[in-house]
């Protein structure tokens, strides 16, 4: 059973007023009157109770609740009205729920959403000033860098940040502690960062160079990366500590799997390594649903693309049974596989929405994937909506992923400056080491005409990360007039993925497209679709892009045969969807 199953019943209840509903019994208790809700009034009553006080538009409720479904003119009044005499109100003289015309409805009462009483409260976190070692000089720039840190982690919601100025100043220890040093190194400032337990366990270490120049104005650029990297350790110890199973090494590697798969939503877990450590865990302790859940998180994302379309589906579909067989009601996972798998996009939604009924995600996750579904089948204006609330209610280290598909979702719309800024905000939280952020900047840039900015960005993305990532780079050096190296890149990218050694097809296709190579590209554009490379079918569905394609059969036939797999369906069902 998982961590959130383990507690359901208390999780389950939420205080509306002096009402208290049970999402996963559909039941609404208000004194000693007990009314069971339909499944269209649970979900209309949650979303008014998510936004409490904030008014709710008619239109965001009947698309949220009656998605996929034919609507009656007076279906929302119908449950609107059969929810006030649940709740003993009046719509004369409402105090629970209240109706602005042409607006839509707010519910009038507290609302006080489920905690799991003292196991679940925020972990505490200290960071401890830097230590300047070696100058003098350096000591103003590591206040600067500490404070900075210290403020990053404090906007945390998972975390409760307690302050020390020292190990020994006498105030409540927290069960976490970062702290570390600056030195100088050549022309870099060093820092070094640790956490640790208060036990004196070391759970997290890394270096990061800031530029001497920085030390004079006291910029600290790895403040916020160096914050969600804390958090996001804090996070998986958490967790694993709070886990349901008695043995001690399935439990550690737990730990060691989950801090890479939360470092790896900055820029820099590894999830190969994730793999491995839930499978262990699974070893010493075959019912832990926790990893079984985290490996079909895993299998969805393709293992950071480093398996195929059709080898993830098999491992994700042989590991969810498992998982539902444990916790019936843990359909989140299998949520993610359906939309980006399966692309079942509708088995997707109502698995997501039985997931959050059940207390197992917060409504910013799945204001996230909901936005993501909306993404892949064009409608990026609803999308837009839903990843921008996601962000405001705060997604914790998940924010890189939610901001880097933002920037898409904005380009594929026409909205490129708004691209660049998400594109900028996603590179100051992520890693020094993430190589998408400044491909996505070098590819808006391009489509902006900004080429010497485009041009410049593109040199150094390549002397960085050229030796590691080559087989991404053909689209953006096609497009940017490094036909030779392009082409060079595209006979390697081919002759690798005919030998199975590649697992993405995207790239190939721009950098055929960018040269008007279209034989080539409708190969790969073919590749890519039965590959489910997701990430594509926002710019095939927006009219802004791959002029020169669009008109050719290929592309009708591409399109064509997309739709075929998104109709297919998923092969897993659940108690949601139908077990």
């Amino acid at each position: 059973m998982g961590v959130a199953a383990a507690l359901v019943s208390d999780l389950r209840t939420i205080q509306i007023g002096s009402a208290s509903l049970d999402p996963g019994t559909l039941r609404l208790h208000q004194g000693e009157r007990e009314v069971r809700l339909d499944p269209k009034e649970l979900g209309v009553l949650l979303e008014l109770a998510a936004r409490a006080p904030a008014v709710v538009p008619r239109e965001q409720l009947l698309a949220r609740v009656w998605a996929g479904t034919t609507v009656v003119d007076n279906s929302l009044d119908q449950v609107i009205a059969r929810l006030r005499r649940a709740l003993g109100d009046d719509a004369r003289r409402p105090s629970c729920i209240e109706t602005l015309p042409r607006r839509g409805y707010r519910l009038m009462v507290p609302v006080v959403w489920p905690n799991a009483g003292a196991s679940s409260a925020p972990p505490t976190v200290s960071f401890l000033p830097l230590v300047a070692t070696g100058e003098a000089e350096l000591a103003d720039y590591a206040q600067t860098a500490s404070r900075e840190i210290a403020n990053r982690l404090a906007e945390s919601q998972s975390l409760r940040v307690i302050a020390h100025s020292s190990p020994d100043d006498g105030l409540p220890r927290a069960r976490f502690i970062g702290q570390g040093n600056l030195r100088r190194a050549g022309n870099q400032i060093r820092a070094s960062v640790q956490l640790s337990r208060t036990d004196g366990e070391v759970l997290w270490s890394e270096s990061f160079d800031e530029p001497l120049a920085n030390a004079t104005p006291g910029r600290f650029t790895h403040a916020l990366f160096v914050a969600r990297s804390i958090e996001a350790v804090v996070r998986a110890a958490h967790r694993a500590d709070r886990l349901p199973t008695r043995s001690e090494r399935a439990r550690r590697h737990f730990f060691h799997g989950f801090r890479e798969t939360q470092r790896f939503a900055s820029g820099k877990g590894d999830l190969s390594l994730a793999v491995n450590h839930y499978e262990r865990a699974l070893a010493h302790d075959p019912e832990l649903s926790d990893a079984l859940e985290q490996l079909a998180f895993l299998y969805a994302t393709r293992g950071a693309s480093q398996i195929r379309a059709d080898e993830a589906l098999a491992r994700a579909h042989r590991v969810l049974p498992r998982l539902l067989q444990l916790d019936p009601d843990a359909t989140l996972s299998l949520a993610f596989v359906n939309h980006n798998l399966d692309l079942d996009y509708a088995s997707a939604l109502v698995n997501l929405d039985h997931a959050r009924c059940h207390g197992f995600v917060g409504i910013a996750t799945v204001e996230l994937h909901k936005a993501l579904i909306l993404m892949k089948r064009g409608r990026f204006d609803e999308a837009i909506e839903r990843m921008q609330a996601a962000l405001r209610t705060g997604l914790g280290p998940g924010e890189l992923t939610a901001q880097i598909n933002l920037a898409d979702l904005y380009w594929a719309s026409g909205r490129f400056a708004d691209a660049l800024a998400c594109a900028d905000r996603a590179l100051q939280s992520a890693s020094p080491n993430w190589f998408e952020g400044p491909v996505h900047r070098i590819r808006i840039n391009h489509f902006l005409g900004r080429l010497d900015e485009a041009k410049r960005e593109l040199d150094e993305t390549w002397a960085r990360f050229g030796a590691t990532h080559r087989a991404f780079f053909p689209s953006t050096l096609a497009a940017l007039g490094q036909a030779e190296l392009a082409r060079t890149i595209l006979r390697e990218n081919d002759a690798a993925w005919r030998a199975g050694r590649l697992h993405l097809c995207s790239y190939s296709f721009g950098g055929h497209y960018h040269l008007g190579e279209y034989d080539q590209a409708f190969v790969w554009l073919d590749r890519a679709v039965e590959n489910r490379e997701w990430w594509m079918f926002p710019f095939f569905r927006s009219s802004l892009f791959y002029e020169g394609l669009r008109d050719d059969p290929r592309f009708a036939r591409a399109m064509r045969r997309l739709a075929e797999i998104e109709a297919t369906g998923s092969p897993t069902k659940s108690v949601a969807t139908g077990a």
